[in-house]
């Protein structure tokens, strides 16, 4: 089984089937499966005639997840600000 680092869900975003199986931890084959049961949110994006790609919104990932989505995008938006401020201080420290 092979994953991707992926380091949260963008709700305003969609996503391939490869990145929705690394963000739920199953395989892709069975992250395909969830969209095509209906259990996994998905639409179908078909290009030139050919056979179409499941996408699958970050929203509803986190509906999938039972993540609430408001509280998932303020401790995201939080963690990033600790990180930002954790990287200022370094470059003050490293300036002293």
């Amino acid at each position: 089984m092979s994953y991707i680092n992926i380091p949260a869900v963008d709700p305003e975003r969609s996503y391939k089937i490869k990145e929705v199986a690394a963000f739920i931890n199953v395989t892709q084959s069975h992250a395909y499966n969830l969209c095509h049961s209906g259990q996994l949110k998905a639409y179908s994006v078909a290009m030139d005639g050919q056979r179409g790609q499941f996408r699958v919104r970050g929203v509803d990932i986190l509906e999938f997840m039972k993540v609430d989505k408001k509280d998932y995008v303020s401790t995201k938006k939080l963690e990033n600000a600790y990180k930002e401020i954790n990287k200022q201080l370094e470059d003050i420290k490293t300036i002293s």
